[in-house]
């Protein structure tokens, strides 16, 4: 809880940069030059899964092990080196894999030969975004969370001035350019966090290198998972754009945003503190169902009561983030909230299979899941539009909290407390009764009857944190 609020606080003033930097984006290129945006960003996501070997995971997963036994030491500032050298050496890799595939990218994605040099320029885009994920690899594994808010914060600003510049000047034009000088300053900015502490130093000798294949043979494995939830996320965009067109895409991409992006700050600690925590005691079965269950009633109980006031909320921030024209996404977004509630409820036992390096389980997992994504978002789209999309949504999550339930109970003898089952159900049917209220009421009804089940959401939430704490 400690954590959320340290990182979740940054996350706020950051959510809150981002709502300037959305509107201003909205206004400025329109839902169509959002749809444009979200397939170059998930492209350059899903060339970069595909080439960046994983390493981001299975980087954090060593490097905490080697903190929590010797903390700041020369064996540290090794595998910190080793790490940062794999990770330029398939930035390379990367790249040139992006310029080999540009004019095909180019063919399938944005359909339109003149697009051209954008996907050549994705290439610097997948690099950058290597290099960056392996300097907040180092930070988070090394427990320096303060640093990381800070640079969450120096980005979101940073970004903010970058893109509303562009485009102001450039218009949809500027989209790339865009895309390419934000990941340029969130890699600056991080990497003079880095380096106060850990040098930036490669070794590149074979000996070296050598001792980094375990790290990279787990990451392989990570990312071939990677590789696949990222292909589902270009597949489902891609589906829409060929049933309706880039503006639809973009109404998805909003709508996906609202969902995703907002309740961010409720998972602000798993990645920076929960996992690296976990990696380390992984082996204590004991232990290992306390945390987990810990992070899930740390998580559900946050996320619940957001979600509940989003909800509400909805109407309003729709029109403050974008403009009327998104005003269409609203039944997506009410339907899909469910999706985030899922999501917080089985997130912490799906990082057992990362904090214990199985990695067989994981791409199992994944793939599974992303399976039923793409059926389930593009079964229901194409039923029933947006509204089905969110209900695909749900459906998937629903499915992914069953299936790891079940196959993590047998594989790693994992227990669900009894006390985090009813919590859990308790603000399920909370949440249940609000979304039931803002898809059937409307006017005083809706926010009278809403506004109640907040407050007993809100009261359950901080009973059961006081108590656990006593």
């Amino acid at each position: 809880m400690r954590s959320t609020g340290l990182l979740g606080s940054v996350q706020i003033v950051n959510i809150l940069i981002s709502i300037i930097r959305t509107k201003l984006t909205a206004v400025f290129i329109g839902a169509a030059g959002l749809g444009l945006a979200d397939l170059l960003s998930r492209s350059a996501e899903f060339l970069g899964y595909f080439s960046q070997g994983g390493l981001h995971v299975s980087g954090i997963r060593r490097i905490a092990q080697v903190y929590e036994e010797d903390g700041h030491s020369s064996r540290l500032l090794e595998q910190i080196a080793i790490l940062r050298s794999w990770v330029m050496l398939t930035a390379l890799l990367g790249m040139m894999f992006t310029l080999a595939v540009a004019p095909a990218v180019a063919h399938f994605l944005l359909d339109d030969q003149g697009s051209l040099w954008m996907s050549f320029a994705l290439a610097p885009l997948v690099a950058i975004s290597a290099l960056l994920g392996g300097e907040i690899t180092i930070l988070k594994a090394t427990h320096q969370l303060k640093k990381l808010a800070l640079c969450t914060a120096g980005g979101a600003v940073t970004t903010l001035i970058i893109a509303t510049s562009l485009y102001a000047v450039m218009g949809i034009s500027g989209v790339m350019p865009v895309l390419i000088l934000c990941i340029l300053s969130l890699f600056c900015i991080h990497l003079y966090a880095t380096t106060r502490h850990y040098p930036y130093r490669l070794s590149l000798r074979a000996e070296s290198l050598k001792r980094g294949f375990p790290i990279l043979r787990l990451g392989l494995s990570f990312a071939f998972a990677g590789v696949v939830t990222s292909g589902a996320e270009v597949a489902v965009r891609y589906f829409i754009r060929n049933q309706a067109s880039d503006a639809e895409v973009g109404l998805y991409a909003a709508a996906f945003t609202l969902i995703v992006s907002y309740s961010r700050i409720i998972f602000a600690a798993v990645d920076a503190d929960y996992y690296p925590r976990l990696s380390a005691i992984v082996e204590d079965k004991v232990q290992m169902n306390l945390i987990v269950n810990r992070q899930i009633d740390a998580l559900v109980l946050l996320m619940a009561p957001f979600l509940i006031a989003f909800a509400l909320a909805l109407p309003y921030m729709v029109i403050i983030l974008y403009t009327e024209e998104f005003l269409s996404v609203m039944p997506m977004v009410l339907a899909a909230l469910n999706y985030m509630f899922f999501k917080a409820a089985y997130t912490p036992t799906a990082m057992l299979a990362l904090a214990k390096g199985d990695a067989r389980i994981y791409v199992l997992m994944e793939v599974l899941y992303n399976a039923v994504f793409v059926l389930a978002v593009a079964v229901g789209y194409s039923q029933y539009g947006l509204l089905g999309a969110g209900a695909g949504l749900t459906l998937a999550n629903m499915f992914d909290f069953v299936a790891i339930n079940c196959v993590y109970r047998y594989r790693y003898g994992y227990r669900a407390e009894r006390t985090t089952l009813l919590h859990m159900l308790m603000q399920f049917l909370l949440l249940a009764a609000v979304l039931t209220v803002c898809f059937t009421c409307t006017g005083w009804l809706k926010y009278c009857v809403g506004g109640a089940v907040l407050l007993l959401s809100c009261a359950t939430s901080y009973g059961v944190y006081r108590k656990q704490r006593r």
